[in-house]
This record gives C-alpha cells, sequence and structure tokens, in this order.
C-alpha cells in the first residue's frame, strides 16, 4: 500500500493475507517489525498523506484539507 525508506530503514503499510485492516511496519536490515493496526483504509491514507508532508513537505493542501474532513467528522477538539 505505501513505503518509505531511507538509510537502510523502511516504514510501510500494507495488508497481511485477506485481512481488511491495513499494519505498520518498520524493517531494518533482516528485520520485520509489527508496530500496529490501523482503523481501515482511510486511516492508512490519512498517515500516508501526514508522513509525507512532514517527512518531505508533499502535499500541504491535501494535508489541511484531510485535517479539515476529519474536524468536520469527528469534531474539532
Amino acid at each position: 500500500m505505501y513505503g518509505i525508506k531511507r538509510n537502510g530503514i523502511s516504514f510501510s503499510i500494507h495488508k497481511l493475507d485477506e485481512r481488511e485492516k491495513p499494519y505498520l511496519w518498520i524493517e531494518n536490515k533482516d528485520h520485520c517489525y509489527l508496530v500496529g493496526q490501523l482503523r481501515n483504509d482511510k486511516s492508512a491514507e490519512m498517515l500516508q498523506k501526514v508522513i509525507d508532508y512532514v517527512c518531505f513537505g508533499n502535499g500541504e493542501d491535501k494535508v489541511m484539507e484531510l485535517f479539515e474532513q476529519i474536524g468536520e467528522e469527528y469534531g474539532a477538539v
């Protein structure tokens, strides 16, 4: 689904087998660590956009629009 790699360390989001929910992984050398499970594909997409913005400065408009949608949907805190 999504992944970035830098300095030999990889951060990825993908699904396992037939399971519905995406998982967060960190890979280093020959080791792969399951970090956590995301709620759904929408959460995975949100995390991908935020990571791209924070790490690379990509898609500021998309991220801000996403936060506005979330605020409207769940009520901003």
